[in-house]
């Protein structure tokens, strides 16, 4: 992956991000959720990969990739997301691991046992 760049990505870079790498990693680097690109990419008319595309991927299937499809010449042309630095990703990364260490653990739920009546 190159630089950041201080701008935008354009449709064909994030068209060829999600179709390199899952969306969850290709949105780490734009600081956002991966529901967060999905609903970026759909603005854009950006086709993403389906659920188990990357399983599929994974264990050597041959996945067909969907063609970008030309943008609508209608009204503005909306712009992608635009890329953290090096330095903006280590301070998320720094701010999840203290949250992470001061978080208290979740307590554990316990059931108890419902005896059934006889029928």
């Amino acid at each position: 992956m190159s630089e950041p760049s201080d701008g935008p990505v354009d449709r064909e870079t994030l068209y060829a991000e999600v179709w390199a790498e899952p969306v969850k990693v290709v949105a780490q680097r734009y600081g956002l959720s991966d529901v967060g690109l999905a609903k970026i990419c759909k603005k854009l008319h950006i086709p993403i990969p389906s659920r188990g595309y990357w399983a599929k991927v994974k264990v050597g299937r041959v996945m067909k990739k969907v063609l970008l499809p030309p943008l609508r010449k209608s009204g503005p042309v909306p712009s992608g997301p635009t890329p953290l630095s090096s330095e903006q990703l280590a301070s998320r990364a720094a701010i999840r691991e203290s949250v992470a260490k001061v978080k208290p653990p979740r307590p554990k739920l316990e059931v108890p046992a419902v005896s059934s009546p006889d029928r």
